[in-house]
């Protein structure tokens, strides 16, 4: 079935027709139910995980849904943005904030830099410390599984994941973080298109199958959007 879908997503796109079938079928937004599940999922206590926080739009709401014994970590790699992001969250007690992408392994990438401060349409371009021009910045990433190896971070309760087109990199870097009990419910906006122009076709698929065989149950909100949860 999800190999249809990735098919019939990309033959709406290159026909451009993709946004006028989003509209009639998701007239009260597109987003809405994906939301909705998300923080139905939240409880008070929650460890949660903001994976692209971008300018902190989730990160406070999250904050809020978690209550003062619950405690949101965000990540954001862009460093011009992570400075909107400490500004958005000054004088929440119960948010951290790293200044990294997450990723498949602990490394350091180039990125480039010539989107708008704050746009989420920055793409990762090279390993290491390949690339160096005024457009690019280079951007630490660490893996999830890293983090919680190292004991700098808790287990979370729950991840949200929107990195535009790297999701499955995410997902690759927390295999261990994967099949902890306390992690019940993973959030994640998948970017057909993006994922496609790195030859990452499959990659929903992967996903949606890695999710499986850790005994979560996946829930596709609309076309773009997972929820997955773990009793």
């Amino acid at each position: 079935m999800l190999k249809i879908q990735i098919k019939l997503r990309s033959m709406l796109r290159w026909t451009g027709l993709n946004t006028m079938f989003a509209k009639l079928l998701y007239p009260n937004g597109y987003e809405q139910s994906f939301d909705e599940l998300m923080f139905r999922a939240i409880k008070p206590g929650d460890i949660v995980w903001d994976v692209g926080a971008n300018v902190g739009y989730y990160t406070v709401k999250f904050a809020a849904a978690a209550g003062d014994e619950g405690f949101v970590q965000g990540f954001e790699p862009m460093p011009e943005t992570f400075k909107i992001l400490k500004k958005a969250i000054s004088g929440y007690t119960n948010i951290g904030l790293t200044c990294c992408a997450l990723g498949r392994s602990d490394s350091n990438l180039s990125m480039s830099n010539d989107s708008e401060v704050g746009s989420p349409t920055n793409k990762i371009l090279t390993s290491d410390s390949q690339s160096s021009g005024d457009d690019t910045v280079m951007i630490k990433v660490r893996s999830g599984d890293s983090l919680i190896r190292s004991e700098e971070l808790k287990v979370p309760n729950f991840i949200k994941i929107d990195v535009e087109g790297y999701e499955s990199d995410v997902i690759k870097g927390m295999a261990d973080l994967l099949k902890e009990s306390e992690l019940r419910t993973l959030a994640i906006e998948i970017h057909f298109a993006l994922l496609e122009e790195r030859g990452l076709r499959e990659a929903p698929r992967d996903i949606v199958a890695e999710l499986k065989q850790n005994n979560f149950t996946v829930c596709w909100t609309d076309p773009s959007h997972i929820v997955a949860t773990r009793s």
